[in-house]
């Protein structure tokens, strides 16, 4: 009999289950929010970190290729144009050539190279497009030369050069950017005048002290961006002087 009892008062009552099951499905909810945060938080760290090695990469790679900057003399065929000594060297807002002792795939060893920096439209925004090509020669360099333009300022000029163009082998340094500008560091020209930096080289007798390229992101993505790179012109040629260190 007292059996019986205790069997009838065994189990759970119908609201009992349904409290249970409510408890559980709130604890199961709380755990697959918390999942979701925890993977939405591990992606956003993988795209920052990602971001930052790109940034640094490249920040190493044009360092590398500034600091092997190396003055070369072209030699010009083209009837008709004189050009004033001086090293090879393009300087504009958004291309730049030059010769450099780095090579992209055997470093130092490489041999000299002319280097070829430019923006390109992406898929997303800007590209920022690296390309070498083995120096051979004054006449390597010499071709890319198509006419001298003068400046207001004299005695500056600018040099006119043929348009840079991708190849298949071109290396991406950085993509989906905003914008991409280039700019170049000019010793004054006068007692008591400050360096400049200026967007256009406007003094092909020689190179410029430093070089720096900014950077704008489509998006504020990882801790090194917006990034403004620069690097001093270690090669000297006629009478530059080293960049200032403040």
């Amino acid at each position: 009999m007292s059996r019986s009892r205790i069997d009838s008062r065994a189990g759970m009552t119908l609201i009992e289950i349904l409290v249970a099951v409510t408890l559980l499905g709130l604890l199961s909810m709380g755990l697959v929010t918390a999942l979701q945060v925890a993977a939405g938080a591990w992606s956003s760290s993988r795209i920052a970190r990602g971001q930052d090695r790109r940034i640094a990469n490249a920040n190493a790679l044009l360092h590398a290729q500034f600091a092997g900057v190396t003055p070369v003399m072209p030699m010009i065929l083209r009837p008709g144009l004189a050009v004033p000594a001086g090293p090879f060297f393009q300087g504009e807002p958004t291309a730049m050539r030059f010769v450099s002792s780095y090579s992209m795939t055997q470093g130092v060893r490489g041999g000299l190279q002319i280097v070829e920096l430019q923006t390109s439209p992406g898929q997303e925004g800007t590209r920022l497009i690296l390309t070498q090509t083995p120096y051979q020669g004054p006449l390597s360099v010499g071709r890319f030369i198509v006419g001298v333009e003068p400046l207001p300022e004299p005695p500056s000029f600018h040099l006119l050069f043929t348009p840079l163009q991708p190849r298949p082998d071109s290396l991406i340094v950085a993509d989906r950017l905003r914008e991409a500008r280039f700019s170049y560091l000019r010793g004054s020209r006068r007692p008591n005048e400050p360096d400049a930096w200026v967007s256009v080289w406007d003094q092909p007798q020689q190179l410029p002290q430093a070089i720096r390229v900014d950077l704008q992101p489509l998006e504020d993505v990882g801790r090194l961006r917006p990034v403004a790179i620069v690097s001093e012109v270690r090669a000297r040629y006629g009478f530059t002087r080293r960049i200032r260190r403040r």
